[in-house]
């Protein structure tokens, strides 16, 4: 028999340390996004308080009919005290009859692998931990937040990858009892489409402060050793030296981080050909007005 009967929408959580503009947010914003209407209520549950940074990205997740709840932790107390998070948030789950849980990045891939009820628990990897932590973390505590990973993971049961090479990876690191899938992450290909004209990216160079004429370069991500700015500035510097850098050409540095300053050094030989942008959340203007990403 059908009936008209609408059912109440489905509760499912996104379990973060804190909402700020950076990649595991983006993902959990797209996710969001792409839910069928009306059939999940979406919460996002920040272990952590809600930072200045991420004021706006929450605003946004709220128009998107997320409801935000804050645990009020620290990442100190979260490392050490994980148990005693979980318990807080499965009051918190419970209280909202919340079945179904999604964490992302480490510490709340940590705490909600100490869970007591039955959920149905699901983790996305956003990186390769063995890689990701020693190169951020050095050796000796990322060896140590690696271990603490993967012990955690071995009591979720399924885990979710961003891409094939993350997937291989967990599925050699995690007991054959997890069940380790695969969905890349997605670009949005209406925020990230070319210029449709050569008038569209000039005037996007126009907005930007950049010279019309010439052939731009763009290099977006954190200035850190893993994704080694440096070799870029050497290699033009090198075509420099032997007289085979167009004159044309600029290079943009969309980011920031530790390598800042030796990168700036770097580029000094390179005057105005390099120009660093820092963070900005205009990155699809800035592709869109370029010739070529690196």
């Amino acid at each position: 028999m059908v009936t008209n009967e609408s059912t109440s929408p489905r509760a499912i959580a996104f379990v973060v340390n804190q909402i700020r503009p950076q990649g595991p947010l983006f993902v959990v914003r797209d996710i969001v996004a792409g839910l069928p209407e009306g059939y999940y209520k979406p919460y996002i549950i920040q272990l952590c308080s809600l930072e200045p940074q991420g004021e706006a990205m929450a605003d946004e997740l709220q128009a998107m009919g997320c409801e935000i709840i804050e645990l009020g932790f620290t990442r100190g107390q979260l490392e050490l005290f994980p148990r005693s998070a979980a318990r807080m948030l499965d009051e918190c789950l419970q209280h909202y009859d919340i079945t179904l849980v999604h964490s992302h990045t480490y510490q709340p891939d940590i705490v909600t692998s100490y869970l007591t009820h039955r959920y149905i628990l699901l983790t996305t990897q956003h990186n390769i931990a063995k890689l990701d932590f020693t190169y951020g973390k050095g050796r000796l505590l990322g060896s140590y937040m690696c271990r603490h990973l993967m012990r955690a993971l071995s009591r979720h049961r399924e885990v979710v990858c961003v891409s094939h090479v993350c997937r291989d990876y967990y599925r050699k690191s995690l007991p054959t009892k997890v069940n380790v899938y695969v969905a890349p992450n997605g670009i949005d290909n209406v925020l990230f489409t070319p210029p449709n004209s050569s008038s569209e990216r000039a005037q996007l160079r126009r907005q930007l402060d950049l010279p019309e004429q010439s052939y731009i370069i763009t290099y977006c991500g954190s200035l850190i050793k893993r994704k080694d700015p440096e070799l870029i500035l050497r290699a033009l510097r090198r075509l420099k030296k032997r007289r085979q850098l167009p004159s044309d050409l600029r290079l943009l540095i969309l980011g920031k981080g530790p390598l800042e300053r030796r990168c700036k050094q770097l580029a000094k030989p390179l005057g105005e050909q390099v120009q660093f942008v820092g963070f900005t959340d205009r990155v699809a203007d800035y592709l869109g007005a370029s010739d070529a990403l690196i």
